[in-house]
């Protein structure tokens, strides 16, 4: 998914050099952590199954981060079901992966809690990569 002014703020921080690139491994790590905190305070509890599934993963040596929820049915109380089902703009290949097979017509509400956690976060992201951009310039 895209962030508006990443590649802008990516490009200014890497004329810091390794200060840089730590800055921005550092940052996507924090945003990881947000976003996952922001997750389980959204999702739906019942037994706890879901909430104890989200996950993130690092990976492109830091670089990037994943937030992963693994319980077979995250992506029903995401998205909904049958009549119900509501998929965020951006998100519909995304969605496409979990798409029913038609065995049965079950109409559950969505209950977001993985995307409204990356909204708030991808926009905290570039604020804080910004305000560190700005602190690296007062060091050089």
């Amino acid at each position: 998914m895209k962030i508006n002014g990443l590649q802008e703020t990516l490009k200014a921080l890497d004329r810091f050099g390794q200060s840089g690139a730590e800055a921005v491994k550092a940052n996507i790590e924090a945003a990881g952590y947000n976003m996952q905190a922001e997750a389980m305070r959204r999702v739906p509890v019942d037994l706890g199954q879901l909430k104890n599934s989200i996950k993130i993963e690092l990976s492109d040596n830091g670089l990037t981060v994943s937030l992963i929820a693994t319980a077979p049915h995250a992506p029903f109380q995401e998205w909904g079901t049958g009549g119900l089902v509501q998929v965020p703009a951006g998100m519909e290949e995304l969605a496409a992966a979990h798409r029913g097979f038609g065995l049965r017509q079950v109409n559950i509400r969505p209950q977001p809690f993985m995307h409204p956690a990356w909204d708030k976060e991808r926009k905290a992201f570039v604020t804080r990569l910004n305000k560190e951009l700005k602190r690296l310039a007062k060091q050089a």
